[in-house]
Formats: C-alpha cells, structure tokens, sequence
C-alpha cells in the first residue's frame, strides 16, 4: 500500500523557506498559467511566504490529524493491559515500534503493529494495518486529558459489548480509516478502491491537514507568486473579506457591511458536516457535488434542531440566526490554528453589545457564575467518543416550553437537573419571553404522525424566512401526508434555489402518482447539482423501461451508478446498486450487489430484506426465507428483518411462526406505524380479530396522522 510516509518537516525548514523562496520541487512556471493543469505543491512551498499562517498551524489538530506512530507521536502508555466485556487487550513496545494484541476479525487475540496516531485531543486513536490495503480505527482508545480531569487512561468507544462479528467491531466496515475518516485527516486523499480485487491502494499528498486541505492544490498560485509577486491562482479562496462588522449607532448587535462569505462555510463543511460522500470532491466546486448533507433527521438530530448524534458542526450553524446574518466560521475561529480569537463572552460581544446582553438583565445568572456565559445558554453541548465535548452550533435561544411540548432538551434543566421542563418553562416566560412557533414543532408532528402535520410543514416549508436545512426537512416530511393540499408547496420545493430543499422535495415526490413523479422529477435529472441529479435518478429508475417521457433518464441512472460504484466498498452502496439494477430488469445483478453487501456487513438487514423481496420475486421463496434467518442471527433486534420474515412466511402459509414474527417486529419498532397495521391485520385474519382490532386502535391513537391505519381501522370494524 503506497501511503506517502511523510513526517512533518521540523520548523526550520519553514524558516529557510522564508530566506531561499518556495521549495525547489515546485513544477516552474507554465506558459499559460491560468489554464495549466493544477498540482499539489506541499506545504513546504506555502510556507515561504505565510510564514505566520504556517507558524499557526503547527502543533494545530489540523496538523496532528494524523501521524506516524513514533515515541514523540504516540501519548497514549504502551505498557498494560484494558479489558473490554471480558476482551483483554494488551498494548506493548519494542524495537521502537507499538503493538496491540486485541481481538480480531475472527474474534481470536493477535498481535497488530499500531501504523498511526489519529488525532491527539481529548482523546489520540490508533490506526492498524489488516492488509489488503485497509486500516483500521481501533475502538479502545487513549484518553488525554489531564489525570486530573479523568484522563491519561484507556477507554472503549462503546459502552456495551462489541464481538467480532459485530457492525461496531474496530474491524469492521463502521470503523475503515479508507472511507470513513480518511478525506477529512488528510490532504490530496485518493482512496483507490480496487472493487474487483477488493482492496484499496490509498495515497495522500500530505499526511495531515495541511494548506492545500482547504485551499486546493496550490501550483498556479506559486507561480503566479513567483511570476509577479501577486496572490492569485488559489482554486479556493476562502480568505475573509473585506467585510466588517460594525455597529449602527445604538445597534444591539452589529450587521456586516461589506462582502459576504458564503463559501467559506462551505468550504469547511466538507468535513464538518454530516454526509455521505458520493464522488470525488473538487476544490472551488459545488459542496453538493461531492457530498450528500444529511437533513434534520431521526436520528441524527432532535425535532427542533438540537445535536443527537454525532452530526459535527454544519447543519447546526445552517439553522442559526448568525449564518442567516452572514457570521461564518473565521469571525470566531481562526482558521490555521483552529483556536477562537477571544475567551469567555468577549468573543460574542465582538458583535453582541455587551452591556446589553453581558449583563445579568439578560441572562438573568450572577455574573462571573454558571449561566453567565453566553455558550451555557446558547451553546449547550453534548459529548461523543466518550470524552469529546461538542457544542451546538445553531446558537439557539433556550426553549423549556418546546421541552415540555416535545421532549427536547433544553439549556436550563442541563443544569439545574433538580427541576424539571414545566418549572424551565415558567421561570422564562416570568422573564417576558413570548415563545413563537417553532419548526421544531412541525417537525416533532411529522415525525409523530399528527393530525396538523401535515399543515404544519406545509406552513415551514413555504416560508423563505427558514434555514434551507429546515424547509428541506420539512419538506422531505411531506412524504408522509400526501394531499392536494401540500402539493403547491412540494412543487414549489422541487425549484428552490437550495440544492438541500429540492433533494427533500424530491422525497416528497416520491409519494404521488408516477405520472406526476415522470412530469416534476424528470427537469431535475438535468440538475446542476450532484446531489439532486442522484436523487432524482433513484426516484425515476421505475421508468427506465418506459423512459421515452424521459430523455435524460439513462445518462442520470448512468451517473447514478458510477457514484454508487466509486463507493462500492460500502454495504449501503451496493445495496442501492441492487435496487438499482432491480429496477432496470437485472435480477442477476441486483442479487449479486445484495449478496456483496451481505458479504461486507453480515447484519444488514436492508439489504437481507431486499434480496428476499427479490427472491420472492422469482418464486424463491425459501431461499429469501433463509437469508432473513441468517441475518437475524447477526441482527435479532432489527424490526424490518422480523417483519419481512412474517411476511415471507405468510405466504408460505405457517400462521403461527408468522404472527410471532410480526409481533416481534412489532415490539421491536414501535414507532413503526407499517407494523402496527399489518400484524393487526393480520391478526384478525388468522382468527384474532378482537387482537387485531386492539393493536389498530391503539395505534391509530399514537398514529393519528396515518391514513393507512386509520382506513385498516375502518375497515376491521366494518367486518364487523
């Protein structure tokens, strides 16, 4: 595996830079420079001139994302021993190198040499080579905070026990440096996945994140700068503008007068955001043609917004009042060391009059005490891997009383966890704040099925003055409350200028007739935006046997597939790509993707569930049978495994082992109305009928928003 060992260079070799110009291997000036091909030049060539920015960077996490595991590298003590649910784990050194004997792919303890150091604060991972070109995160890792603070100790990444074979496992697919975490620690990242040899041959340019991470491969700037001195020819910039923020007269809080930033966020977003990848990323192109941003999802994030999951940094700040104003990343970080430019309030009063809200009128807490600082109110935090403690970008005003409505967390019982959300709720609105609608309550009703869902999103999804994430999610929503009454805001959607909203709109279309599916989805084949091609192209590959409608439908499902192929390393990909050629006929190739996605993750149970559904297409029923069995020995608590075996055996005419099957999915996923109404259905029509009726009315009563149940309902009771 070719990796491009490069240990950082020491520190004068950024001096001398400064004295002898850029560094000798950068290619000479080309005839025509603006349109000569652009290369990766090192930081080595940056260096002479941005002496300062460089001098920053150093010692950043940017710069120690990754290392080569070395004695000045490794913080973590290679001299003990860490058990893990009964796993004892030893770690050791000789020889000057590191080693860890751990349990395996075949749950059997061996000896791997540990390659590299991933990341250094609050906790340092340890990448593994397992050959065929894969490294691997392990899942124990150092701690490195202070002892004082309850670190400078090993720990697992999950707090439960994590066999060989399961989905968690650090040799496992979740846990591939390759795919999973190797674009965003390094810079000029190929992955070079060979899918045939099932191997990967990756390289980097550099191995941490240097100057060309952010700002692209930088050769025609430093030829432009030897040419005339000048500092143009960067393929990103992301530099702040000449834009200020000021203050109007007795402003509250000051606005930017100037140039915006729009594509500075972007630009960090590609590794601070939730997404799936889904091509190569292209330095000074569009964010939505190399990544696929996650909405404001179950179970990414709460209904209204708050972090859940490890969802990082950009979805949040797209929900904020600040982004909306302008505010990007560098007005409180700076870019090359990553630190904030000021500590405690003063860095919010750089635009926040302080005597406004730096004063106890207005947070209402003891100045100098908790509560006081503006992050505890509006930045409340969640912690993941562990001890990794992360901030809420969104900035969002505390909302007790949207706590009490739907079950969110709030910033003022995070504290005081002696009271609960109504005493939250009250204490604020003794404080004059008058709560307006939030999206999160659309949302939370979507979610939960709610008679005004549907009206609700409707409402947020039409108003411009929303985050695009928001009415994207919104929108995406709208799937399940299909009506002529929502049908003007899903079209309006579906021509958003936001790549985000016309993806969600897409979802939405999803639910209407295929005429109307073939008439609005097919322009957005055509889409300027990956992304939204993508997800046009999987909507409409029912039609590609009756495309004449669609002239565009071949190339875009032909796109489609190779950004499923440039992820053919993932269970989730072939999965899609089985689907894919389902659609278009293939059943020989659908069943070969469903069967390699079972190959790279055993317990995926989507894809167990699809290329039974397959089978049973092609009168195999035992067969697809089988597959769910064995999944469900790799997966028993997945819902749609369960459900899909009730099914399956149904039609294979075994009642009772249906029904346990059904009840189980039942109990398994009980916030799955599909569930619900079939084995309430099929209840009554395997001589339970009393049963039957109790689990439809019981879920139509959590459910009210569900047409399918409630029509169920109907109809049981009119059998009478």
């Amino acid at each position: 595996m070719n990796l491009n060992l490069y240990l950082r260079p020491p520190v004068c070799l950024a001096l001398a830079a400064t004295v002898f110009g850029c560094a000798p291997d950068v290619p000479p000036p080309a005839e025509d420079a603006a349109t000569a091909p652009v290369s990766f030049v090192g930081r080595a060539a940056c260096a002479g001139c941005h002496l300062e920015q460089t001098q920053g960077w150093m010692g950043s996490h940017h710069d120690l994302a990754m290392q080569v595991a070395t004695d000045d590298t490794v913080l973590a003590d290679f001299n003990g021993s860490f058990e893990h649910f009964g796993v004892r784990t030893t770690f050791s050194r000789r020889d000057g190198l590191f080693f860890v004997k751990t349990d395996g792919p075949d749950g059997e303890l061996r000896e791997y040499p540990i390659a590299y150091t991933f990341g250094v604060e609050p906790l340092q991972q340890f990448l593994v080579d397992v050959g065929g070109g894969r490294l691997q995160a392990l899942s124990i890792c150092w701690d490195t905070r202070p002892a004082a603070d309850g670190g400078q100790r090993w720990f697992h990444l999950y707090d439960e026990q994590v066999p060989h074979d399961s989905e968690l496992h650090w040799t496992g697919p979740f846990q591939n440096w390759n795919y999973m975490c190797a674009n965003c620690h390094s810079t000029g990242l190929q992955r070079g996945y060979d899918a045939a040899a099932d191997r990967f041959d990756t390289t980097w340019q550099e191995i941490d994140v240097s100057c060309e991470a952010c700002h692209g491969p930088g050769s025609r700037h430093v030829e432009a700068a030897r040419a005339d001195g000048g500092g143009e020819g960067l393929v990103t910039s992301i530099r702040r503008p000449a834009g200020r923020w000021v203050f109007a007269d007795d402003a509250p809080i000051a606005h930017l007068e100037g140039e915006p930033r729009t594509a500075q966020a972007d630009a960090c977003a590609r590794c601070h955001a939730r997404q799936t990848p889904i091509a190569d990323y292209e330095h000074g192109g569009d964010l939505h043609d190399a990544f696929r941003i996650s909405l404001l999802e179950e179970p990414l994030y709460f209904a209204d917004g708050q972090i859940l999951d490890e969802v990082y940094v950009y979805g949040s700040f797209l929900q904020s009042k600040m982004h909306a104003a302008g505010v990007t990343c560098t007005d409180c970080h700076d870019p090359h060391s990553g630190a904030r430019y000021q500590n405690g309030n003063a860095l919010c009063t750089q635009c926040h009059r302080g005597t406004i809200y730096d004063v106890e009128d207005h947070h209402h807490h003891p100045l100098g005490g908790p509560g006081a600082a503006c992050t505890d109110c509006h930045m409340t935090s969640r912690t993941y891997m562990g001890v990794d403690v992360r901030g809420d970008h969104s900035f969002r005003v505390p909302r007790p009383d949207l706590s009490v409505k739907l079950g969110t967390p709030n910033a003022c019982t995070s504290c005081h966890g002696d009271r609960d959300d109504a005493w939250a709720a009250a204490t604020v609105a003794g404080w004059g704040f008058e709560p307006t609608l939030h999206f999160g309550e659309a949302l939370h009703a979507g979610r939960a099925w709610q008679p005004d869902a549907e009206a609700l999103l409707t409402r947020i999804v039409d108003d411009p003055a929303q985050p695009a994430v928001v009415r994207a999610s919104a929108v995406a929503l709208l799937a399940r409350f299909s009506s002529p009454a929502s049908w003007p805001a899903v079209q309006g959607a579906l021509a958003d200028p936001d790549p985000m909203v016309r993806r969600g709109a897409l979802t939405a279309l999803g639910a209407q007739e295929l005429e109307a599916q073939m008439h609005w989805g097919g322009p957005l084949l055509d889409d300027p935006v990956l992304s939204v091609r993508m997800e046009a192209a999987q909507l409409l590959a029912w039609a590609a046997d009756d495309s004449t409608q669609l002239p565009g439908l071949f190339a875009a499902l032909e796109e489609y597939r190779d950004t499923l192929l440039w992820r053919a390393d993932r269970p989730d990909s072939q999965l899609n790509l089985g689907n894919l050629e389902a659609h278009l006929g293939d059943a020989a190739a659908a069943e070969r993707a469903y069967r390699r996605a079972l190959e790279i993750l055993p317990s995926f149970g989507a894809a167990a569930v699809n290329l039974a559904d397959l089978y049973r297409a092609t009168g195999r029923e035992d067969e697809g049978a089988a597959v769910l069995k064995r999944t469900l020995e790799k997966s028993p608590e997945d819902g749609a495994l369960h459900h899909a075996l009730g099914l399956s055996l149904i039609r294979q005419q075994q009642p009772a082992e249906a029904l346990a099957a059904l009840q189980r999915a039942y109990e398994l996923a009980p916030n799955e109305p599909r569930y619900a109404y079939v084995y309430g259905v099929a209840l009554n029509d395997l001589g339970e009928p009393g049963e039957g009726l109790r689990i439809l009315e019981d879920a139509v009563r959590r459910f009210p928003g569900n047409r399918e149940l409630a029509s169920g309902l109907l109809a049981l009771k009119a059998k009478g």
